[in-house]
């Protein structure tokens, strides 16, 4: 077994405690008259990041990729880094941080970093990876662009 494919089941395992910690979590909103939203696309999540998982572990056998230091060891560094501010984020929000959008009716937006600058926390920094589209730039919007998945300006 790699070192690649060990740091691939170490994301697995920290991910299934992120579900235990979502879980805990969903309990204490939903006791709070808390309000799921877009419970259809959960599952498709759910199956997404299942197959990224398994596709990082699929591609090195299948297309005989050999590890690239230049590329390895920062992507290392930038996955080490993403993994902190996650459990940054889990910790600021506390009870309030969930893998489904589960709103409490009345409660104050947690106001701490790193989640101060968006009104939704959660995806705060899937969308600080999002690079500004041309076409968002060029109009000079402000919204997010139907052309990318996740806000982008």
């Amino acid at each position: 077994m790699t070192w690649y494919t060990l740091l691939v089941l170490a994301v697995a395992v920290e991910r299934l405690a992120e579900l235990v910690v979502a879980r805990r979590n969903a309990v204490w909103t939903r006791a709070r008259d808390g309000v799921e939203h877009g419970r259809g696309h959960y599952p498709v999540m759910v199956v997404l990041h299942t197959g990224l998982l398994a596709g990082c572990l699929l591609e090195p056998l299948l297309a005989d990729r050999p590890f690239l230091p230049a590329l390895g060891w920062p992507a290392l560094t930038l996955t080490l880094l993403a993994q902190a501010l996650r459990w940054w984020c889990i910790t600021t929000l506390g009870p309030y941080w969930n893998t489904r959008v589960i709103v409490v009716p009345g409660a104050r937006l947690v106001g701490a970093a790193p989640t101060a600058s968006s009104a939704t926390p959660t995806t705060s920094p899937s969308s600080w990876r999002a690079p500004p589209c041309r076409w968002c730039t060029r109009r000079g919007s402000r919204r997010p662009c139907s052309r990318w998945p996740t806000p982008c300006c």
